[in-house]
């Protein structure tokens, strides 16, 4: 905001209404949640603090909440042994009643009884969809928890935990009772929505709000599924009229249980239950009456809990895990204990669920339905009513299915008495008997079988050792430099390669891993010459769920009203015959031969009713062309791409050996976040794309200079954990790691769920304008999740060159596993409605589709292109071929020496790029035998993939949406204002000819005024200075000119104020990115946010414009200045916003005032601060040093306690004296840039 003598402005941005200099008095801020009045009757302005101090005056609200709740800490206390309730089945029974099994226990429930978190594991969730293993009991399963991505940051939960609360109300809503306060309606306050069983025998007992209790029981029928699913559905309907009548009654607390299960009431699904109380309550319009609890069985994870509490629970107290508790423990006391680690645990997850949305209180969560359908098919009327907002994008589980699976997990009651009876699923580990793997045993054991193969690809290297002579460099080709196009394409595929395929196609046929799996390229009716071979053909195609069935060799085309002609490519008349047989077979008197006009291929027939319908889904599939007609190995392994695994979660050697492998076979090598060592860049062990995460570790100019980048990747979501972010623990951070993030060895460093930068699509669009500075290409890597079709359209807008959608099924080093199991959904639909969404707004030419689809096979890549992907990424896949063994130990030992114990790694970065060289030719001769000749050419071809009807398929799939056939829309010409970097193109320009050309040892460019849309500025020159410097000039021209050096490490830089810049005005965002070595930017006037952003040297002064005025308020500098920033200085004249010196890992900084979460995440550098200051100071701080300015002393209630160490000068320590020295340096430095008052009169 800017204030005057005569206007007051508020405005999105500095700079876009420009008032003289001498006319303002004030330049302030409206923080977040801020407000600001103006009165027009007396021409005040009141901001926040003010507002609040006016509205707190009205009533005494304290004295008014006092008398409208109850805290049940102000109960009557019980002890945990008052909560009794008898049963007649064993708890091994009882807990396969509330269709528990083994890995119930072992991943979720145990681990948080006993630790008190969570269990971590590592490499993904590879389980089959719900809609092809029906193991599984309960229907926690089907609802996957959603995530904020672009549109909205994710909240940190753990850091600003602050700012977020699990507090809940139970009662009638204040604002639609009739009477509130002593003589009316009162509400009971929890402090979390967990409830432990003696919690809730104190709510049972308490007076003021009445409770009562409905049973969510039913006698099922285990013989007969019709009837029993007759039973539930009239059991849900007893429920929820129960239910109403208390809700119309105002009955504060109604009270769900399945607590009285025994072996004739079997439990209704309490997620089924749950969510049609809360429709039914809200279809009458009775929600805010009453307040519901379940008291069920069959909560034992975190998301159990959170899908009841998002479908309208107001808390959930979990039975199984008193039960369990009990089973473990042999006293009260380690019961109470087990408990309330639980709920520790739980409500941890529960936050950082809440936050992975954007959500900051459990009310909010409460009945949001935050989910999305993950294959139950919502389209089913039954399931329709009972969870109306939930859209199922591919069908799914249907209701009787539901029903069968609630009576057949309470008939295996009858047979369980001990815990081992207690059936072992597979879930996390494949089973023989269970659902597919998409990394099963059958992929990991021809995976190890690969590594183990020699290298073919290497003609020059001899099976026998020769005496080489000094000028034969033959020896020097060991198959670790890049292929050559030529090699790639005369390479064949390897014998292991071919075995891998073979055995897992045939793994797959038998046992469907993947949504892909169960849709079948083009059925090759060539290979039918008996009915019975025509009979399994057409039996193979779902009746249901397919938009149409491709067929190779048949078609079948109406010619008039039930007249179809059918042909054969192979037109034997015994095939003929065959074929009508077959028909008549299926479809009876439906389908009868009449005469066929002369001289016309194939038969006629006359089909009606069921034939007619079968027969016009049929369309005729390319035949198969000749291999060499196809695009070259070369160009398709240019589309392939390595998955983003930083080093951190890798070994150093293991990090390199990806990079290699793929660089080898001309692929797509992808850092990950946190950098990598400079020694490789330029070289074959570079990575061809570089990430921006949340955390900015490894991003620094000379990262962005190297010539092997071609992409730049921003990571906005992880398949494995979206909306979470991550942490490098610890034990991990080695000085190598350390060094290349700016962090400290043996300290743990944290990347924040949320880019700082990033909390809105401009946003996005900024940060994509700050990558483009180093003249590559810029992905945007989304998680597949629903409306990320529009999602992706609106990146494409912001300047998107590639996006990447990941799957649910991501790997990673390490993630709880409720993350794993319970969040996004299958990458296959993703990419299907990015697709169809890019192409419907005329975008899809703008960008290139990259699918992270857990790829193994060239089926699987033409899979992914016909659902319409251009580019195609390998994570796991290519650790694997590093000898990868799917321990899921990652995060502990890794037996491979992948990720920990170095010294076991054994990988060869050359058998990487064997298996993407075989992979490519595969895929050559499946685009050969479809009739393609491209991986372009089939892009969207959807109508070439057919649901096949599979034994596993549970319920009905429906592909009828994500395979529609979309019409591309083009823009013929199109123009895309995206990037522009027009001052640092002119001061480039200077540069070359004064400082280059003409060997000036320093050089001053006085730069435009500049105004907000001048973005990024400084960014492109400092990196077009760090290539010039390093990789364009020789060594003959570093030598000669007296302002260039090179450093110990081999890096050439500029001396010392090489380049001074000055401008004036208001700057846009993301003013001095990326500054370096040597460059001086001096700006007078206002700086929007961002400045700093990535700096790794130099300096940025910004000046007060106002030099002669004394103003009340002075913000010069917008949000996250110095976010990721690796060195260089910044003196500001004047306040600056919220996050001020983010994630800073090496920068040094005088500010006269900043905003909330000052040093967040900070891991080295220093910071002086001469004036105010918000909340959160210091949060996930982990490295370097913090000066504030504290008089008042005010600082000892805004620090973080659990990040920082509070010091204070003065105290004749050495560290205070080195301390202060520091700080008396840093003052008279800003002082000198600035001429700052502020820190004159300090040091006077």
């Amino acid at each position: 905001s800017i204030e005057t003598h005569d206007y007051f402005a508020v405005m999105s941005e500095a700079g876009q209404i420009d008032f003289p200099v001498d006319d303002v008095i004030k330049r302030g801020r409206i923080e977040a949640g801020g407000m600001v009045v103006f009165d027009h009757t007396s021409g005040k302005i009141y901001e926040s603090n003010a507002v609040l101090e006016q509205l707190a005056k009205e009533r005494d609200y304290r004295a008014l909440l006092d008398q409208a709740c109850i805290h049940i800490e102000q109960l009557p206390a019980k002890a945990l042994s008052t909560f009794k309730h008898e049963s007649n089945l064993s708890i091994p029974a009882r807990h396969v009643a509330y269709s528990m099994n083994q890995e119930s226990f072992k991943f979720m429930l145990d681990p948080m009884l006993q630790n008190g978190m969570e269990k971590i594991s590592a490499m993904g969730y590879g389980l089959a969809p719900n809609a092809l293993a029906a193991n599984e009991g309960g229907m926690s399963q089907f609802f996957s928890q959603r995530f904020a991505q672009v549109t909205n940051p994710p909240l940190d939960s753990i850091r600003e935990a602050d700012g977020m609360s699990l507090r809940v109300a139970l009662g009638g809503k204040p604002n639609f009772s009739p009477k509130v306060g002593p003589d009316g309606t009162q509400q009971l306050v929890i402090p979390s929505p967990i409830l432990q069983p003696q919690q809730l025998e104190q709510i049972k007992a308490q007076t003021a709000l009445r409770m009562e209790t409905v049973s969510t029981l039913y006698e099922a029928n285990h013989n007969d599924a019709a009837a029993n699913e007759l039973a539930l559905s009239t059991a849900l309907e007893r429920v929820c009229s129960h239910v109403e009548a208390l809700a119309r009654n105002r009955w504060d607390i109604i009270l769900l249980s399945d607590s009285a299960v025994d072996h004739t009431q079997a439990v209704m699904p309490a997620v089924l239950v749950m969510s049609a109380v809360n429709q039914c309550l809200i279809k009458q319009g009775l929600r805010f009456n009453s307040s519901v609890i379940y008291l069920t069985g069959q909560a034992s994870s975190t998301h159990d809990i959170a899908c009841l509490l998002g479908f309208g629970a107001s808390a959930v107290c979990p039975l199984t895990v008193y039960h369990r508790a009990t089973e473990l423990s042999d006293n009260d006391e380690a019961i109470a204990q087990g408990l309330n680690n639980f709920q520790k645990a739980v409500e941890k997850a529960l936050m950082k669920t809440m936050g992975k949305f954007g959500l900051c209180t459990a009310e909010s969560y409460i009945g949001g339905e935050f989910f999305e359908a993950n294959f139950i098919d919502t389209n089913d009327p039954k399931l329709a009513r009972i969870f109306p907002n939930i859209h199922s994008p591919v069908g799914g589980v249907r209701y009787a299915d539901i029903a069968h699976s609630a009576s057949q997990w309470h008939s295996k009651i009858k047979d369980i008495q001990e815990e081992n009876q207690i059936p072992l699923l597979g879930l996390f580990k494949e089973r023989a008997e269970g659902a597919g793997h998409g990394f099963g045993t059958t992929s990991v054991r021809e995976f190890v079988n690969m590594t183990e193969e020699p290298i073919h690809y290497i003609d020059e290297e001899s099976s026998e050792p020769v005496v080489h002579l000094p000028q034969d460099d033959s020896y020097l080709d060991q198959g670790f430099e890049k292929r050559s196009a030529a090699q790639i394409n005369a390479a064949s595929i390897t014998p292991a390669y071919l075995e891998f395929c073979q055995q897992l196609y045939a793994e797959r046929d038998k046992r469907p891993a993947t949504l892909r799996d169960v849709l079948a390229l083009p059925l090759d009716f060539n290979t039918a010459n008996n009915v019975e071979a025509f009979t399994k053909l057409f039996a193979l195609y779902s009746l249901e769920g397919n938009n149409n069935y491709s067929a190779q060799g048949f078609s079948a085309e109406q010619v008039a009203d039930q007249h179809w002609q059918l042909c054969l490519d192979q037109p034997q008349e015994s095939r003929y015959e065959a074929l009508l047989a077959s028909l008549v077979e299926r479809f009876a008197s439906n389908v009868k031969l009449i005469d066929s006009p002369k001289d016309v291929p194939g038969i006629h027939v006359l089909a009606k009713a069921h034939a007619a319908e079968f027969l016009a889904m049929f369309v005729y599939a390319p035949a198969a062309i000749a291999v060499n007609e196809v695009q070259t190995a070369a160009d398709i392994t240019a589309t392939l791409a390595s998955g983003a695994m930083s080093h951190g979660a890798l070994v150093a050697k293991a990090h390199e050996a990806v990079a290699q492998g793929t660089n080898i076979a001309g692929a797509m090598s992808n850092s990950g976040e946190g950098g990598e060592n400079s020694r490789r860049y330029n070289s074959i062990k570079a990575s061809k794309i570089k990430q921006f995460a949340s955390g900015r570790f490894g991003v620094w100019t000379g990262y962005l200079a190297d010539p092997m980048l071609e992409e730049i990747e921003i990571k906005i979501a992880q398949g494995a954990k979206p909306g979470e972010g991550g942490q490098l623990p610890s034990a991990k951070v080695n000085v190598e790691i350390a060094a290349a993030r700016g962090g400290t060895p043996g300290v743990e460093l944290v990347s924040p769920p949320p880019h700082h930068d990033t909390y809105s699509i401009e946003d996005l669009g900024q940060l994509i304008h700050d990558a483009k500075a180093a003249r590559v290409r810029v992905i945007v890597k989304l998680v597949s999740s629903e409306g990320v079709g529009t999602i992706a359209v609106g990146v494409a807008k912001a300047g998107a060159d590639v996006i990447n959608i990941a799957g649910n099924t991501g790997g990673t080093g390490a993630a709880q596993v409720t993350s794993l199991k319970n969040t996004g959904r299958a990458a296959d639909i993703g990419i299907a409605e990015v697709h169809q969404a890019l192409a419907e707004n005329g975008l899809r030419d703008k960008v290139v589709l990259r699918c992270s689809n857990a790829h193994q096979t060239g089926l699987d890549v033409i899979k992914s292109a016909i659902l319409g992907g251009d580019s195609f990424e390998f994570g796991t896949t290519a650790l694997m071929m590093l000898k990868c063994v799917m321990a899921k130990n990652c995060n502990v030992k890794c037996p491979a020496g992948l990720t920990t114990n170095a010294e076991m790694y054994a990988g060869d970065p050359r058998a990487l790029a064997q298996y993407f060289i075989n992979l490519a030719h595969e895929v050559r001769e499946i685009l050969a035998s479809l009739g393609f000749r491209s991986l372009l050419e089939i892009r969207g071809q959807t109508q070439l993939l057919n649901l096949i009807n599979h034994d596993a398929m549970v319920g009905q799939l429906d592909m009828t949406g994500m395979l529609r056939e979309v019409e591309e829309v083009e823009v013929h010409k199109p123009v895309y204002l995206e990037a522009n970097f027009a001052p640092d193109d002119q001061y480039l320009k200077v540069f070359e000819q004064e400082f280059i050309y003409k060997r000036k040892a320093q050089i001053h460019i006085q730069g435009p005024a500049l105004n907000n849309c001048n973005k990024s500025v400084g960014g492109q020159f400092s990196i077009d200075i760090e290539r010039m410097l390093n990789y364009q000039l020789n060594d003959e021209q570093r030598a000669a000119h007296p302002s260039i050096m090179t450093l110990t490490n081999g890096r050439v830089v500029l001396a010392k104020n090489s380049v001074h810049i000055t401008s004036e005005n208001s700057a846009g965002q993301s003013f001095g990115a990326f500054n370096n070595t040597g460059v001086v930017l001096e700006h007078t006037g206002t700086c929007n946010d961002g400045v700093g952003k990535g700096a790794s040297g130099g300096t940025i002064i910004i000046r007060n414009p106002n030099k002669n005025t004394d103003l009340a308020e002075n913000v010069l500098v917008g949000n996250f200045a110095l976010f990721g920033a690796t060195g260089g200085q910044l003196y500001i004249d004047g306040q600056a916003g919220d996050r001020f010196g983010v994630r800073n890992s090496g920068a040094v900084a005088v500010v006269e005032g900043v905003g909330d979460f000052c040093c967040e995440y900070m891991t080295n550098g220093s910071i002086v601060n001469l004036g105010s200051y918000g909340k959160g100071f210091g949060n996930g701080m982990s490295g370097g040093n913090a000066y504030q300015y504290d008089p008042e002393n005010r600082l000892e209630s805004k620090y973080n306690k659990e990040s920082v160490t509070l010091g204070r000068l003065g105290q004749g320590t050495y560290e205070s004296d080195a301390h202060e020295k520091i700080i008396l340096d840093m003052l008279k430095q800003h002082a000198e840039e600035t001429s700052s008052s502020i820190a004159q009169a300090i040091l006077d």
